[in-house]
C-alpha cells in the first residue's frame, strides 16, 4: 500500500510541475509575469517496525523567480528615468520659446539693435527714430508674449503634477489592498505569487512617478516613498501638491509635517520644471525688462 501511495504522490507531483510550466509558457509575454518553478521535497517517511519507510515527494513550494537586489536596481533606475524624462520635456517647451528665429524675441532685439546703428548714421531722420521705436514696442510685445507663454507652461504643469499625485494615490490604495489580500493568504499558508506579481508591477508603476523601493515590513512587503517619507503596508497615507506664489509647488502626505523631499521619479521632475527651470526664465526676463 506504501508504494501505491508513493507513486499517486509522485504522479501529483509531476502534474502540478507540469501544470506550473504550462502556467509560465501560457505567461510568457505576459507583463510584470515572474516565472515560476517547484521545489521538491521528500515526504516524511513512515516507521514500520523500526524502519523508516520512504512514503515518495511532496512540493514544497511554487516559487517566484525574482533577484530582490535586480528588482530594487529597477525601481532606482526606473525612478530616474521617469524624472529626467519630465524634467526634458520641459526644457524643451522652454527652448522652443527661446531658440531664435524669425519674430522672436531674440530677432527683435537684433532689429532693435539695427535700428539704433541706422539712427546712429542719421541722427536728424525722424524716420530712424520712429523705427527705433517701434522696434522698442516689438520687443516689448514679444517679453509680453513670452510671459504669457512661460505661464501657460506653468499651468499645464501643475495640471501633470496634480494628475501624477492622483495617479500615486489610486497607485497606493491599491498596492496596501493587494498587502491585505497577500497577508491573508500567507497566513492561510498560501504563497500567492499572482498578487505578488501584481504588487510589484504597482510598485514599477509607483517607482516612474516617484522614489519607491520594497522593504520588508513585519509580516508583509511594504513600499517606501520619497526616502520614507510616505509607506504603504497594508493602508496608504493619502499625498497632495500645494501650490505657493512664493514657494511654488509643494508635495505633501496626510499626517506630516512639512513637505516631501522628491529625489526621482516624474512627480519630481515636473516639481523642478515648475519650481526651476520655469521660474529661472521668468527671473531672466524680469531682469531684462
Amino acid at each position: 500500500m506504501s508504494a501505491l501511495q508513493a507513486a499517486v504522490f509522485a504522479m501529483r507531483t509531476s502534474q502540478a510541475a507540469l501544470q506550473t510550466i504550462g502556467n509560465n509558457l501560457a505567461n510568457v509575454n505576459t507583463p510584470g509575469y515572474s516565472r515560476q518553478v517547484v521545489d521538491l521535497a521528500n515526504r516524511r517517511p513512515q516507521i514500520i517496525g523500526g524502519l523508516p519507510l520512504g512514503q515518495g515527494v511532496e512540493i514544497a513550494q511554487i516559487r517566484r523567480l525574482r533577484d530582490a537586489s535586480v528588482e530594487s536596481v529597477l525601481l532606482q533606475t526606473t525612478a530616474q528615468q521617469g524624472q529626467r524624462t519630465a524634467e526634458l520635456d520641459t526644457l524643451r517647451q522652454i527652448e522652443s520659446l527661446l531658440t531664435p528665429g524669425q519674430g522672436t524675441l531674440h530677432a527683435q532685439v537684433q532689429n532693435f539693435f539695427s535700428r539704433w546703428e541706422l539712427l546712429a548714421a542719421e541722427p536728424a531722420e525722424g524716420v530712424r527714430r520712429q523705427e527705433v521705436l517701434q522696434s522698442a514696442g516689438q520687443i516689448a510685445n514679444e517679453i509680453n508674449s513670452l510671459a504669457q507663454s512661460l505661464a501657460s507652461l506653468k499651468v499645464g504643469l501643475k495640471t501633470e503634477i496634480e494628475t501624477a499625485v492622483a495617479e500615486v494615490n489610486t497607485l497606493s490604495q491599491n498596492v496596501a489592498s493587494l498587502n491585505s489580500e497577500i497577508q491573508i493568504a500567507e497566513v492561510r499558508g498560501v504563497r500567492p505569487n499572482d498578487l505578488l506579481d501584481q504588487r510589484d508591477r504597482l510598485a514599477t508603476r509607483l517607482s516612474e512617478l516617484i522614489d519607491a523601493e520594497m522593504v520588508r515590513a513585519g509580516a508583509v512587503d511594504g513600499v517606501r516613498l520619497a526616502s520614507g517619507e510616505s509607506f504603504i503596508t497594508t493602508r496608504a497615507k493619502v499625498m497632495s501638491a500645494n501650490f505657493d506664489v512664493v514657494e511654488g509647488a509643494q508635495i505633501v502626505v496626510e499626517g506630516a509635517a512639512g513637505t516631501v523631499q522628491l529625489t526621482s521619479g516624474r512627480l519630481a521632475g515636473l516639481v523642478d520644471g515648475f519650481n526651476t527651470f520655469v521660474a529661472d526664465v521668468e527671473e531672466d526676463r524680469k531682469s531684462v525688462v
